[in-house]
């Protein structure tokens, strides 16, 4: 009798775990379109192609799509939580990719510096340690590092952000994010270093906002709402560089209220298609390891093929899209990171 109890009790804590484990495919598909945007946005950047009219819509199409991770992880944001337990928690889950790719970033570097024949031995040693101390945790061939800097500051204080101002305390943030983001434009992008001093309050609004509209934004209603802000941002276009929280077109007050509206928009959208699209729910499901992954293989494929085969543009933005391709091919095989 007390066996059976016992194997009863494994059999609940077993379907509780899947449970838990459970993947939303909804926000993996959501994750892998942001992603595949991200890659073209970065590739675009390498090749110097962000002044065409496809480049500057998808711009304003996918304005939220930084924002949508930190909401996204707020949606899993548990009220009884503490800040020991969280840091805990959140510092066993991020220290990993953090390593491994801080090392990958002064390796690729190094490389950068060695293919423009640089023989400045403190570019190779100090640089990296002084980019990381200035922009926010990160060296600069590793650079969407940033994210986890900003992210583990955020899901830290979480306990104590969203309870502060009877509960508000993540839309006081939205205030001070949108101000410094203002300040940023006034003295010039990034003006406030480190970045994580500036992007930590959007970050939190964000995140307050996940946990709060985790069930409301599935509304009709709020979808009927979010879909009319979401057209307006097309007229009158707001974006944020979110790493710097620096503004990039239009107006920043206005990017607070485009953006949550997109990110409502993408997430009701997928959720009523709500099945695997291979291979875009793959990349999603796999987002942080082609978060960070994505950047080196940028920076590798830019050095080989303007450094080395003297090609920019168009043919090198090719080249770079195949490498990814590459990479794309190699990931299933992999470990996924922590998402």
């Amino acid at each position: 009798m007390i066996e059976r109890k016992i194997s009863n009790k494994k059999i609940e804590e077993s379907l509780k775990t899947m449970t838990n484990n459970k993947r939303l495919i909804y926000l993996d598909t959501a994750a892998g379109i942001f992603i595949i945007y991200m890659i073209f946005y970065h590739c675009s950047q390498f090749a110097d192609m962000t002044n065409n009219h496809v480049f500057k819509f998808l711009q304003v199409v996918f304005s939220c799509f930084m924002a949508w991770f930190f909401f996204k992880s707020g949606m899993f944001y548990k009220r009884d939580i503490t800040v020991k337990e969280e840091f805990i928690h959140t510092l066993r889950k991020l220290w990993r990719p953090y390593i491994l790719f801080w090392c990958i970033g002064i390796v690729v570097e190094a490389i950068k510096y060695s293919s423009i024949g640089d023989t400045n031995w403190m570019h190779y040693v100090l640089t990296p340690f002084k980019s990381s101390l200035l922009y926010g945790g990160v060296n600069n061939g590793a650079s969407p590092m940033w994210f986890l800097v900003t992210l583990f500051a955020v899901r830290t204080l979480s306990p104590v952000m969203l309870k502060i101002c009877n509960g508000y305390g993540w839309a006081v943030c939205g205030v001070v994010g949108a101000i410094l983001c203002y300040i940023n434009g006034m003295y010039g992008w990034g003006f406030i270093h480190p970045y994580y001093i500036s992007n930590f309050f959007p970050a939190m609004f964000f995140y307050g906002l996940g946990f709060l509209m985790k069930e409301k934004q599935f509304d009709k209603e709020i979808f009927f709402i979010a879909l009319v802000i979401y057209a307006i941002s097309f007229a009158w276009p707001s974006m944020v560089d979110f790493q710097a929280n620096s503004l990039t077109r239009g107006n920043a007050f206005l990017w607070y209220v485009y953006a949550p509206a997109a990110i409502v928009v993408f997430n009701y959208i997928c959720k009523k298609v709500n099945y695997a699209v291979r291979p875009v729910t793959n990349i999603g499901r796999n987002s942080m390891w082609w978060f960070l992954a994505h950047w080196p293989v940028l920076c590798l494929s830019d050095i080989f093929y303007v450094n080395v085969c003297k090609i920019s543009g168009g043919t090198a933005c090719n080249r770079i899209y195949n490498s990814h391709v590459d990479i794309g091919i190699v990931t299933p095989s992999c470990k996924p990171l922590s998402t």
